[in-house]
């Protein structure tokens, strides 16, 4: 086993290959399970190629201990990595398939990791698998979100965020299709910010005379945290990833439909609740930024 300057574990040198395919080596796919440009687009035919090298490589490991170990991983290697490419192009299945190939996928990836996990039993599990196995739980949590769409609003000034006729449908009973996130009506929603987010139905009708709001597609949605000072003046709104941490300040946008279930209602009545940002924000226009993970955030405006 080596280990690289940066402490990261290594797989074992294979040894030379055969003269009529110089080209196998094993590492290539593994230090960089994505290939070595992650902007790179990579069509089937090189991805195939690739894990074909990685493949024969495999065969060429060393006949001890650590080279059976190594080669009895590749098949879960392989796995791993294609389950993760597989998942971040859900979104070409059709709506009702989404559910059950997340699911089926979360199967096929605690498997592949428990066995490579067993393999490495009683010994340091590799930084190269470790990375490769969190890489496709990644794109699991990724793929939690397929099909999502968000309402944003672009400005100019603040908007009165209306009623919009699919909230008030929901509200009514009348509509329980997939998920839908909004921001209370009444809510004042700053320019650059989301104002609700969907995923499993149609857009919503919106409002004529609105040319500011703009729908489109997004890969993770967003929540909108209003930071509020100690006598409750609004200071900044932050808009952070589904996927990021609960940050301090008002959550802007109400969950009232997850996968078709009731899960939510607004705080308080839509008159209570615009009073409320009046009276928070008054007539300014707050900075909006973009949290990051790590704790920072990038302003916006």
């Amino acid at each position: 086993m080596r280990f690289a300057a940066d402490g990261a574990t290594r797989m074992p040198t294979p040894e030379p290959a055969p003269e009529s395919d110089p080209d196998s080596a094993l590492e290539s796919p593994l230090e960089s399970p994505r290939g070595p440009d992650p902007d790179r687009v990579l069509t089937w035919a090189s991805l195939l190629a690739r894990w074909i090298d990685f493949a024969r490589g495999a065969a060429a490991l060393p006949a001890d201990a650590d080279g059976r170990r190594w080669r009895s991983a590749v098949p879960s290697i392989i796995e791993l990595h294609a389950l993760a490419l597989a998942l971040d192009e859900l979104i070409a299945l059709p709506e009702r398939e989404r559910d059950v190939a997340r699911d089926r996928a979360s199967v096929q990836i605690a498997a592949a990791a428990a066995r490579l996990s067993a393999l490495w039993h009683g010994e340091e599990f590799p930084a190269a698998l470790r990375a490769l196995r969190d890489d496709a739980l990644d794109a699991l949590a990724r793929a939690a979100w397929a099909g999502a769409r968000e309402l944003r609003w672009d400005g100019p000034g603040a908007l009165v965020m209306p009623e919009l006729p699919a909230t008030a449908a929901i509200l009514a009973g009348e509509d329980s299709a997939g998920t839908y996130v909004v921001a209370p009506p009444g809510t004042l929603v700053m320019p650059g910010a989301p104002a609700a987010w969907w995923i499993g139905r149609g857009d919503p009708s919106l409002p004529e005379g609105s040319p500011g709001l703009t729908v489109a597609p997004i890969s993770v949605p967003r929540q909108v945290y209003r930071a509020l000072d100690e006598a409750g003046c609004a200071v900044e709104d932050v808009m952070a990833p589904m996927t990021a941490p609960l940050l301090p300040g008002l959550p802007l946008l109400v969950a009232l439909l997850e996968r078709g279930t009731r899960v939510g209602s607004f705080p308080l009545p839509r008159e209570a609740w615009a009073e409320l940002q009046r009276r928070a924000v008054g007539e300014r226009l707050l900075p909006v930024r973009h949290f990051e993970p790590g704790g920072t955030a990038e302003g916006r405006r």
